[in-house]
């Protein structure tokens, strides 16, 4: 199962609010904000439910966040962080392009990947 979010902000300790972040055209960028996990707000707010792209690299994710919610998700950027392994689970069916490059992968669940393409309509 892929890792819940956490209500963890950047180094403040605190999650910080969207209203600095609010998405553009479909489009959320958090890139290199120090996130060590995705905000709530991401998949809670109102805002973000039709979101086509999620811009979160650079950030110190160590778990890709579940983001299930997301089901206009299209395009998910999540390279340069800390994520050690792909969980079943966490990405919606909607998703077409995801990016993972330079983060520390050591496990991929044998479903993963085969989740996403027998989801798709």
């Amino acid at each position: 199962m892929a890792a819940p979010l956490v209500e963890e902000g950047p180094s403040s300790g605190k999650e910080p609010t969207i209203a600095p972040f609010a998405p553009t055209n479909g489009e959320l960028g958090l890139k290199n904000k120090g996130f060590g996990v995705l905000p709530t707000w991401v998949v809670d707010d109102r805002k973000c439910r039709d979101l086509r792209v999620l811009l979160i690299g650079k950030n110190g994710l160590r778990t890709l966040p579940t983001l299930l919610a997301l089901h206009k998700l299209e395009r998910l950027a999540a390279g340069k962080n800390r994520i050690q392994a792909l969980e079943p689970g966490a990405l919606p069916p909607s998703l077409q392009m995801l990016e993972l490059g330079a983060n520390q992968l050591s496990r991929v669940a044998p479903k993963f990947f085969a989740e996403l393409f027998t989801n798709t309509t």
